[in-house]
């Protein structure tokens, strides 16, 4: 009878251990599977990050300013992605833990950016010192017939006109073109 009772308290703790062995591998085999999914949304992030980020039009631009203005540590093409097919710009891709923003606050957003941007008055001040458009196609016809030099001053007078009236800092990081 001690030989039963000791048979069946091995029997029972060797279904306990492999129960336990068992348990310890199905939570191995689960930790594997979400590590590669987690390496596999890593791996898109970073083919985004690397891939053209260029925004479309003035409206993805707008849009991404918009996101970034709600969340501002976000970045186009890593933690979300603006595309345009046509119909207007949209968020396609979001991955950030926050909710993706409702039309409305992304609506209010733009507005504010808009704000910005025309209280800066950046916009008149280029456009009063860039040479003018008739002297850029001059210097396209003059480039396209090989002789650059015009060209390449009319873009050394418009980068020296960038840099002295600057964009507002707030979206210059991935929105703009």
């Amino acid at each position: 009878m001690l030989n039963m009772s000791f048979d069946t308290f091995t029997l029972s703790a060797f279904g306990v251990v492999a129960l336990a062995f068992i348990f310890i591998i199905w939570l191995q085999n689960r930790a594997q599977k979400e590590s590669r999914q987690r390496i596999s949304e890593l791996e898109n992030q970073i083919d985004r990050l690397h891939g053209p980020t260029a925004l479309p039009s003035h409206a993805s631009r707008e849009l991404c300013c918009a996101v970034r203005r709600l969340y501002p540590d976000a970045m186009h093409g890593v933690d979300f992605q603006v595309a345009d097919d046509g119909d207007g710009p949209y968020i396609a891709t979001w991955l950030l833990e926050h909710p993706r923003p409702e039309p409305e606050a992304l609506s209010r957003a733009i507005a504010e950016h808009r704000e910005v941007l025309e209280a800066s008055g950046y916009k008149d001040e280029r456009r009063r010192a860039y040479p003018s458009v008739g002297a850029q196609l001059d210097a396209l016809y003059h480039a396209r017939k090989g002789h650059p030099g015009r060209l390449e001053a009319i873009d050394e007078q418009i980068r020296r006109v960038k840099e002295r009236f600057p964009k507002p800092v707030e979206c210059e990081k991935d929105c703009s073109a």
